[in-house]
This record gives structure tokens, sequence and C-alpha cells, in this order.
């Protein structure tokens, strides 16, 4: 359906798929009907490309899980750094930007997944799975796909442990490449390179120490307060 882009073809999908599928529809069609007016109605074209290549890698993962393969972890990084989000969300993010004038050459960039979108994908991906080793197991006996940790671990040879060391050596780096893309001189405006930079910050936050996406109580808790509830004193 989403390779399509069939909202007719929705109906066969289950009721609470329904209601999934129906929202975004009516997101997207609102934001291209706010973008014809300015002549940018292209924008929605590149992000239904990022959401169509996004719901293709979760298929192939959920035919991994299904099908019980083991790919090698290549393969799993080839899949699952698109399906972190990251580079449909960096696509999204630069559609609503109004203050600079994003030509087509930006968002063929931005599709293309270049470096600076694998690298924020990347911390993503590994800052996600090394906090959830024990989940991911209870989700691998459940018929999902095998976490990008255990697959390190048993095309490797190593423990556990020792594969989330390396991880965390692979992020290091990433977050060096980030900064070089940033400073090095490009065609590409800098902001639209920025929010690669913002959602790599934003993985720190939510998987420094724990996974604060599935358990919000704590720090993260306190950071929506702070930003959205609690009063800032004016002096």
């Amino acid at each position: 359906m989403f390779h399509r882009w069939d909202m007719v073809a929705m109906k066969q999908l289950p009721d609470y798929m329904q209601i999934f599928i129906h929202a975004l529809a009516d997101t997207y069609e609102e934001f291209e009907k706010d973008l014809s007016s300015e002549g940018n109605s292209y924008r929605i074209d590149y992000l239904k490309k990022a959401m169509k290549d996004l719901s293709r890698v979760y298929l192939q993962e959920a035919i991994w899980g299904v099908e019980r393969y083991v790919p090698t972890f290549e393969e799993h990084l080839s899949v699952s750094l698109l399906s972190s989000g990251y580079p449909m969300l960096h696509c999204a993010t630069l559609v609503g930007l109004e203050d600079i004038n994003l030509t087509k050459e930006v968002y063929d960039w931005v599709i293309s997944v270049p470096q600076i979108l694998q690298s924020t994908a990347l911390i993503s991906r590994f800052m996600d799975d090394i906090v959830d080793v024990e989940r991911d197991k209870i989700k691998q006996e459940e018929g999902q796909v095998i976490s990008s940790v255990q697959c390190y671990v048993l095309e490797k040879g190593i423990s556990e442990e020792e594969a989330c060391l390396e991880f965390q050596k692979m992020i290091k780096e990433s977050s060096k490449t980030i900064n070089e893309e940033l400073l090095k001189p490009s065609s590409i405006p800098i902001e639209a390179r920025k929010p690669a930079l913002n959602l790599a910050c934003m993985m720190e936050v939510i998987y420094k120490d724990h996974n604060s996406y599935n358990e919000p109580s704590g720090v993260m808790k306190d950071n929506i307060y702070s930003l959205l509830v609690n009063q800032v004193p004016i002096i």
C-alpha cells in the first residue's frame, strides 16, 4: 500500500492499522495543501519516498523475523540503519523549514542517505540496541528479527559486553563524522545538514543510560516537564 501510496488499498488492512494509515494520510494531505500555496509541494514527494523506504525495511525485518533468518552484520546494517527512522525524520524536518529555500538538490541529497545521515542513524540504532540487549532477546524469541548486538556477537564470536564496547567505539567515530560533515565546505546548506546533529544529540538524551523511550519515568519525565510544563522564571 505504501509503495503505491494507494489509500483505497488501506481497506484491506486490519482496523487498528487503518486508524494509523488514515491519520498518516491526513497529515500528508495537510502538509501538501500548506506547501502548494508556496510552490513547495515537491517536498511531499520526497517525504513520501522516505516513508516508502522506511516501510520497505520494516517489512524486510518482519520477514527476517518470521523466517528466523540471521543476516550478516553488513546485511543487518543495510536495513536497520534505515529502520531506525532517522533518515525519514531528517527529511520530515526539512519539509517544515520555511525560512530558507531548499532546492530539489537538497532533497535528492537527503533521500540518498549521505554519510552524515548514515552516522546519525548508526548512533540511533546502536545506542538503542545497547540498552535493550535483554529486551531484544525476548523480542527475538517472539519472532522479531535479531538485534544488531546479537548479530555482531554471532558473527564475531565475542561476548555481548565486548560487542557493546565495540559499538561504543563506532558511535564515537560516527559522532566525529557528523562534526566533519558539518564543518567541511558543501553545496548543501548548513541548515539542511544540522538536523543530523540535533537528532544524534536527542539519542544521547533518550538512550544515554537506559531506554527512556520505553521507560520515560525519571530523567526523561523531568526533561519533558522542564520543556513543556514548568514555567521558566523571568528575572
